[in-house]
């Protein structure tokens, strides 16, 4: 049967007004202009011996893409963003801030260097209200989603830290590319997870020891890391015969060598 056009245009508008309504569908604005940042200035390098996303941060604070985007960051209201759709925007507001800080203080050899208080003062502005890192980790990702993965999506711009991704999160696939990232990071020896069999030693990434009562209110850290590892790793980790030890945070930036 062949639907008048009116019928199809009454449906297609009930359809968007639905969407506006409920949040159902993914607002563009969610990546926050990130795209073109992480594909031109984010790209595999290794620094003090560990693989990693660097970010060359001389080219990147002169960019117009880096402009814009924090542009459409502070203009960006996020408050009708449901669910996934909001999850992914304050990840990539809060990995788009911590580029800010360090792109602002450059040349620096850490975060840490960037001022006092780097974690607490303003990092930037959403939806031209102050934010600083800390609140859009604790009060925002940390008190309304409490998704332990999200630990793994958030950059803080050092080499022990999560690696930026090269694509921005986005609300459609977000699930799978958390579990991604969780994966990822426990892969990587330098960051999140190391087994050393011979002397019966787990090493952990400092991020399981700071956020312990997190991962303890959801069955511990090494439980939580059962699944995200190769079958031989978890058949290890299920024996509990070995000691857990916490790796060195490496604060030193995610950048190339100077």
């Amino acid at each position: 049967m062949k639907i008048p056009k009116l019928c199809k245009f009454f449906v297609a508008s009930l359809l968007i007004l639905f969407a506006a309504l409920h949040g159902s569908f993914a607002s563009p604005d969610v990546t926050i202009g990130l795209n073109p940042i992480l594909e031109n200035y984010v790209s595999m390098g290794e620094v003090d011996g560990v693989r990693l996303n660097v970010v060359d941060y001389g080219a990147l604070r002169k960019s117009p893409d880096f402009k814009a985007a924090l542009k459409l960051l502070k203009e960006y209201d996020p408050s009708d963003l449901r669910g996934a759709d909001r999850l992914a925007f304050y990840i990539n507001a809060y990995n788009l801030l911590a580029m800010k800080t360090v792109a602002d203080a450059w040349p620096v050899d850490s975060i840490q260097d960037a001022g006092k208080d780097v974690w607490d003062r303003n990092a930037g502005k959403i939806g031209g209200q102050d934010y600083s890192l800390n609140y859009i980790e604790e009060e925002i990702l940390g008190l309304q989603f409490q998704d332990l993965r999200v630990h793994f999506a958030l950059a803080c711009a050092s080499v022990s830290c999560p690696d930026l991704r090269t694509k921005a999160y986005e609300g459609t696939t977000l699930n799978d590319v958390l579990d991604e990232q969780t994966r990822s990071f426990l892969r990587n020896p330098g960051k999140g997870l190391r087994i050393d069999r011979e002397n019966k030693v787990v090493w952990l990434s400092p991020v399981f020891k700071w956020y312990e009562d997190d991962f303890n209110r959801k069955s511990g850290p090494i439980k939580f890391i059962m699944n995200y590892v190769p079958d031989d790793e978890k058949r290890f980790l299920e024996s509990w015969d070995y000691d857990v030890k916490y790796m060195d945070y490496n604060w030193k930036l995610n950048a190339p060598a100077k």
